[in-house]
Formats: structure tokens, C-alpha cells, sequence
């Protein structure tokens, strides 16, 4: 989610978006949120994106955990 703007990469994808809606395209937003309460921020984005759509993010394992761990030969 590119809200709110206290990150590098949120303000980035935000302000590219704002600058694109502004041209005059149409911007579209899908994002994960960790929590319900980032629903708040909604109204604040579709300032910016002409529709927003949110999944909530299911916390993944350790992506180490899904491999072997290799064996090599002392």
C-alpha cells in the first residue's frame, strides 16, 4: 500500500501515480495490506488511483523453509 507516505518506495509509487493521473490517465491500484486499518487510508488514495482494490496479506514463512538445506562435503 503507497500510504502513508513515510517510505522511499511508497512515495515513489506515489508520486509517478500522481503524476500520471494528473496527464490525464487513468490509474488503477491493487495492494496488500497487513492489516484491516489500512483500509483508512483508501479515501486518501483514490484522490490519486481511479479504482483501489486490497488483499490482506497472509504472513509467509521464512522463504529459507521452503528449501533444503544443502549438503556440501567437508
Amino acid at each position: 500500500m503507497p500510504y502513508p507516505l513515510n517510505a522511499g518506495g511508497k512515495i515513489r509509487v506515489y508520486t509517478l501515480a500522481k503524476y500520471l493521473a494528473d496527464m490525464g490517465y487513468d490509474i488503477s491500484l491493487l495492494a496488500l495490506i497487513q492489516r484491516q486499518s489500512e483500509l483508512r487510508y483508501i479515501p486518501e488514495l483514490k484522490k490519486v488511483f481511479r479504482q483501489v482494490w486490497t488483499v490482506i496479506s497472509r504472513s509467509v514463512p521464512d522463504s529459507r523453509a521452503m528449501y533444503p538445506q544443502r549438503v556440501t562435503d567437508a
